[in-house]
């Protein structure tokens, strides 16, 4: 589906509509287990949205707080100052809603 929407001249990689269907498809892999797959599809979105979006639009800060989801599970660092998923977790924060902090 990823590769029909970036090989469309009139959708391509770099369109809204397709980095929504990554992200979701970043989803769809971490529900199943498949992390790397997840963390590679976050980590390309990510860079698709930062592009085409901005790096504080309300898109491109789901995606940061997904991959900072997906990188504190695996890693299990979330709390430890510094680490990745942590700087993840506060790049995201000025941007979630109140109540809604993982």
């Amino acid at each position: 589906l990823i590769q029909q929407f970036s090989e469309n001249p009139d959708v391509g990689e770099m369109n809204e509509l397709t980095l929504t269907a990554m992200n979701n498809l970043a989803q769809v892999f971490a529900k199943l287990n498949r992390d790397e797959e997840s963390e590679a599809m976050f980590r390309r979105t990510l860079a698709g949205r930062e592009e085409v979006l901005g790096k504080h639009h309300p898109d491109t800060m789901i995606t940061v707080n997904n991959l900072a989801l997906l990188v504190d599970a695996r890693k299990g660092n979330g709390n430890v100052p510094g680490s990745e998923a942590d700087q993840l977790y506060r790049r995201a924060l000025p941007f979630t809603p109140r109540g809604e902090i993982p």
